[in-house]
């Protein structure tokens, strides 16, 4: 126990790499990259898992690379937040394992996918409505004479086509907005489905686990009850009986007398 303890450094010193922008910038450029792919069908497309993969090793590779570092390894580190069970530790691995659920990982990508869609329409209606009307621009270039007025009437025409592109009312933001509440909401909701998914299995494995220990006392129980059952059983029978001794051999024969010596 006294090892796992100096060894709880780790545990902070990967809290603090998971914060920091060596792990932040790749995985958000990683996202940012390639969230465009992603829409809101339930239905996963087969580029869908080659981003996953590619998602996965990348983030393999910058956790090996900080475990490297610190002269440990993966497994080691997910063993040692296991023994060592604090808050701190139990954080850490649940933000490693996560990564490993695909459901989390797609809806993370189609809701920053629907925020950089929100953004971009809110850059360009910001852009639109703050460029200056063309009433403007055709009061300020007014003609001085009936010549310059065809010319004129055409250069604000050009101007009004170069704009049409970049054109963004306010319904178009206002759907991007709905839009984006929606993922949010869906968002919010699909991580609740996970934790509860998460927390239901916890649940179940303490249940498990303290089924078993109750049967492991159980058993200790009877195998004592037995034990002193038996240790009465033999103390209340009788001592048992010596053995018999055994019989006496008979008396020896008297030895025969000499014959008697024949007459001289």
């Amino acid at each position: 126990m006294a090892c796992e303890e100096d060894q709880s450094w780790l545990v902070d010193s990967v809290a603090g790499f998971l914060k920091s922008p060596g792990w932040a910038l790749p995985v958000m450029e990683f996202i940012d990259a390639n969230c465009v792919v992603f829409d809101e069908e339930e239905e996963s497309k087969l580029a869908y898992m080659d981003i996953y993969t590619s998602f996965l090793q990348m983030v393999e590779a910058l956790l090996e690379m900080h475990f490297k570092e610190m002269g440990s390894t993966t497994n080691q580190f997910i063993d040692l937040c296991n023994k060592l069970n604090t808050s701190t530790s139990r954080e850490v691995l649940e933000q490693i394992l996560a990564v490993d659920d695909f459901l989390s990982f797609k809806i993370m990508m189609v809701k920053r996918n629907k925020e950089l869609e929100h953004e971009c329409l809110k850059s360009l209606f910001d852009k639109t409505e703050g460029a200056a009307p063309f009433t403007t621009t055709v009061a300020e270039t007014a003609p001085e004479n009936e010549e310059d007025e065809e010319a004129t009437l055409q250069r604000v025409l050009e101007l009004s086509l170069q704009e049409a592109p970049c054109t963004v009312n306010s319904e178009h933001v206002q759907q991007a907005e709905q839009d984006f509440n929606q993922a949010e909401l869906e968002h919010a909701i699909a991580l609740s489905l996970v934790v509860e998914k998460q927390e239901a299995q916890k649940r179940e494995e303490e249940a498990k686990a303290e089924a078993q220990v109750i049967a492991e006392s159980q058993a200790v129980e009877e195998a004592r009850k037995e034990a002193e059952a038996a240790q009465q059983a033999s103390a209340a029978e009788p001592p048992a009986a010596p053995p018999a001794a055994p019989p006496a051999p008979p008396p020896a024969a008297p030895p025969a007398a000499p014959p008697a010596a024949p007459p001289a």
